[in-house]
């Protein structure tokens, strides 16, 4: 399952240039998600099931465990409104 997910997320990456994927995405954005927060688990030294070979793969894509979205940037914020308006 997890392997399965990661081709799925290389192949997005193929395709956008970014492992960004929204959470309206359905599955692979909701994996994304879960992969984000379980690592947040970790470095925080809360139980966490991502392993240090699932860590090393998804940065092995340069995957990014944050987001990046700072909704406190006006700019950021407008562009956002504008993606949910389209």
């Amino acid at each position: 399952e997890w392997n399965a997910m990661f081709e799925e997320l290389k192949s997005f990456k193929a395709t956008h240039g970014h492992c960004n994927v929204p959470q309206k995405a359905g599955k692979l954005g909701n994996w994304v998600k879960a992969q984000r927060e379980k690592y947040r688990l970790l470095h925080e030294g809360k139980q966490s099931s991502i392993s240090d070979e699932h860590v090393q793969n998804l940065e092995s894509i340069a995957f990014q465990w944050s987001s990046g979205r700072q909704m406190d940037d006006p700019l950021e914020w407008n562009a956002m409104f504008e993606e949910l308006k389209s």
